[in-house]
C-alpha cells in the first residue's frame, strides 16, 4: 500500500494484502524480533499560526503503521472479553471515570 493510504482502503483491498497481514500475526505469535518496526511512528509538530513559540500553537501529527493499527485493534478486542472477566474483581473500577479525576 502507498504512502497515506488510509485504514478504510486496507478494508477494500482485503484479498489483496490478507496474506501479507496474516504474515504479520504469524510472525508476531511466533515472537519474531523483526517486528519492532511495526511499533515505530513519526512525530512532527506542525505550527497552528506564523512565528509560533508557545507548545499550545503547535499541532502533533502522528504518522503510525497502518498494519500496528490492524494488530493494536485485534489484540484489544480480545483483551476485552479477558478483561471483562476481571473488572468485577477490582473494587476501585468505574466505567467511564478517569482515575485522575478522583
Amino acid at each position: 500500500m502507498p504512502r497515506g493510504t488510509k485504514p478504510r482502503a486496507w478494508t477494500n483491498c482485503r484479498p489483496t494484502v490478507k496474506g501479507d497481514v496474516m504474515r504479520v500475526f504469524i510472525e508476531l505469535a511466533a515472537g519474531s524480533p523483526g517486528l519492532g518496526r511495526l511499533n515505530s511512528s513519526l512525530f512532527t509538530l506542525i505550527p497552528k499560526k506564523e512565528g509560533a513559540s508557545a507548545v499550545d500553537d503547535y499541532r502533533p501529527i502522528y504518522l503510525v503503521n497502518v498494519c500496528y493499527m490492524i494488530v493494536a485493534k485485534v489484540l484489544a478486542t480480545r483483551m476485552k472479553s479477558i478483561c471483562a472477566g476481571l473488572i468485577p474483581n477490582q473494587p476501585s473500577f468505574r466505567a467511564a471515570t478517569s482515575r485522575t479525576a478522583m
